[in-house]
């Protein structure tokens, strides 16, 4: 599994310099200026349809439910996702490209989630068919690429999928040099590619860049230096510090821009929540008939309404310290924002 690292929130009494107040301002526009049948999960599916168009710009789905690591930052390490591997029906991975496909989808599609995806190459023939009938979107697998070979690599880049590579020192080794840099040698020799560090870059996502034969940068890879501090709580199912002593009061875009279906074909709520854990943020079910992706789409009204406006979080988002979803207290959306919004447009002459 690939874990983002936190990015951290804008909350009351924290200082803010110049940039902050900038991206804040520009996200409040944003939140405020959306249509409230956002927030309607009774909205027409074609209504739907076209507001997924303009909106969603990142696809997540979990091919299958195997990941064959247990790291201690991720909840695998106690919900079983080893002794079987459950795959995402062909009818469930075939509604959603065929739904992509009515928008003509060309915006990121990408597998990641709890899950290994090349534990089982049989993924590989999705992806070829993934990128058949999406030939406008971005393909993306998330790997921590213990199954990465030259030629599983080979037949990737020649789909033009990206890979973001996940590598792990040994545990309690995660900052030691040397170990760091056996994996990676380790890494370099069974793939045959080329890593080297990108310039400037220290810690963080994006460590280095992965470049193929040709000298081309193909993918982006980064060393897993995960503490206590910087993990997300992953919708509370983390026992870690921050579950008692955060609270979430930023807003967050996730359900506006960002889908998640996993291996058993669910919906649910963001990246960070899973149907083995999180029944409560299971918002639609793609093996019903009657479900599709914007279907889905339109249920995540509710969410949406009381993750883009002001006031503490709760539920599975309360100790989310994911930092995609600035700005909250005033700026978030409430009646006077969409109030100061829209005369800012008329004055703008956008009404």
């Amino acid at each position: 599994m690939y874990s983002r690292l936190s990015k951290g929130n804008i909350l009351p009494g924290q200082a803010m310099n110049i940039k902050s107040i900038s991206d804040s301002l520009k996200s409040s526009l944003y939140i405020n200026a959306m249509d409230k049948t956002m927030f309607d999960e009774a909205l027409p599916r074609e209504a739907s349809r076209q507001l997924f168009k303009r909106y969603v710009h990142d696809v997540e789905l979990e091919n299958h439910s195997y990941c064959n690591r247990v790291c201690w930052f991720c909840p695998n390490s106690f919900i079983d996702r080893r002794s079987t591997n459950k795959f995402m029906t062909d009818a469930v991975f075939d509604k959603i490209l065929r739904n992509l496909a009515e928008i003509d989808y060309e915006q990121k599609l990408e597998w990641s989630g709890y899950a290994e995806h090349f534990a089982d190459l049989s993924f590989l023939d999705r992806l070829m068919e993934a990128k058949t009938r999406l030939p406008k979107a971005s393909l993306i697998v998330f790997t921590n690429g213990d199954y990465l070979d030259e030629d599983v690599v080979g037949r990737v880049i020649s789909m033009g999928v990206r890979m973001h590579v996940d590598i792990y020192p040994p545990e309690g080794d995660e900052f030691n040099e040397e170990k760091i840099e056996a994996a990676l040698n380790k890494f370099r020799k069974r793939t045959r590619l080329t890593v080297q560090k990108k310039d400037g870059v220290v810690t963080g996502w994006g460590d280095y860049e992965i470049l193929d034969k040709q000298n081309r940068n193909i993918s982006s890879l980064k060393i897993g230096k995960y503490t206590k501090e910087n993990i997300y709580t992953r919708g509370g199912a983390m026992d870690i510090p921050k579950r008692s002593t955060y609270q979430r009061y930023a807003t967050c875009l996730k359900p506006v821009f960002h889908m998640n279906v996993n291996f058993d074909g669910k919906g649910v709520l963001c990246c960070h929540t899973r149907t083995d854990f999180h029944s409560d943020a299971i918002i639609a079910d793609l093996n019903d008939d009657d479900e599709d992706m914007f279907t889905f789409f339109a249920k995540l009204g509710p969410a949406r309404k009381h993750l883009l406006s002001a006031g503490a979080k709760c539920g599975v988002c309360a100790t989310c310290d994911d930092g995609d979803g600035a700005p909250g207290g005033i700026l978030a959306r409430t009646d006077l924002g969409v109030m100061v919004t829209k005369q800012l447009k008329r004055l703008a002459g956008r009404s």
